[in-house]
């Protein structure tokens, strides 16, 4: 995609959609390493869900905006979240492909989660970790892949380990730590935390393998109270917009 519409709850169509068990509670790579083996695809008015590797390669298509289906309690984390089931047809293929019982779950504008207010008031997001949007910048994943050369690895890690809505091109590795605000066009964007990064980091996107970097060299130099920080978490001031790939990064303010 070359562009994305900007919403309250962060990029258009980002996280609102999750699978969960039986129970309502959100599945990840994190338990479930094999969800890397899903490639997503947008295709006109739907998302084509491919699955790949030993999984086997068939697809189901869903649509970008669904009909409400029967609702379903979810929890993410700590969050209760009210959401709506896909089809059975969504369903039967992910439990097919992942040998349990799970559903494929869709989030309303009627459902509202809210980051921790310690960060922000009032703003709502979807089934992200805990923030709307994250931003890094190139420059730290160039450096991040000199230090594991160094050490001796031959991975190479690309933007699909790390998962961010915008990368910035920069010329100094974590300059983006410094950040507060940013403007994109006529967009702001409010610089909130670090982002502590977790297992799935090492989780290898083509094959679902699962490995020891970037974790172990990460937390060489990017440790900070015992947390491995690699990326921002923002949010979005303006609400509504249009962002588009080469579109100009203005840092309106930074820490001194």
């Amino acid at each position: 995609m070359k562009a994305s519409a900007l919403t309250a709850r962060g990029l258009q169509y980002d996280r609102r959609m999750m699978l969960v068990d039986e129970n309502g509670l959100f599945l990840t790579q994190r338990e479930h390493p094999k969800l890397a083996l899903f490639k997503t695809e947008m295709e006109a008015e739907n998302i084509v869900i491919s699955s790949t590797g030993e999984l086997g390669m068939s697809l189901v298509k869903v649509p970008l905006d669904p009909v409400r289906g029967n609702e379903v309690h979810t929890t993410v984390w700590s969050d209760s979240c009210l959401a709506f089931e896909f089809s059975e047809v969504a369903n039967a293929f992910f439990s097919r492909k992942l040998n349990a019982n799970v559903r494929l779950v869709y989030m309303p504008e009627d459902s509202h989660r809210y980051v921790d207010p310690n960060y922000a008031e009032q703003v709502i997001y979807a089934f992200s970790d805990g923030f709307p949007i994250l931003v890094i910048g190139s420059a730290s994943l160039v450096d991040l892949n000199k230090k594991l050369q160094k050490r001796g690895s031959n991975e190479t890690m690309n933007w699909d380990r790390f998962r961010p809505n915008i990368v910035v091109s920069t010329e100094l590795p974590f300059v983006e730590d410094k950040w507060k605000e940013m403007c994109i066009q006529h967009l702001i964007f409010k610089v909130v935390k670090p982002c502590s990064r977790c297992v799935m980091t090492t989780i290898n996107q083509t094959t679902a393998a699962m490995g020891k970097e970037p974790l172990r060299t990460l937390s060489t130099y990017r440790t900070v109270d015992h947390k491995v920080l690699f990326g921002q978490n923002v949010i979005n001031l303006s609400h509504v917009g249009e962002i588009h790939v080469g579109d100009m990064v203005e840092v309106k303010s930074i820490e001194c």
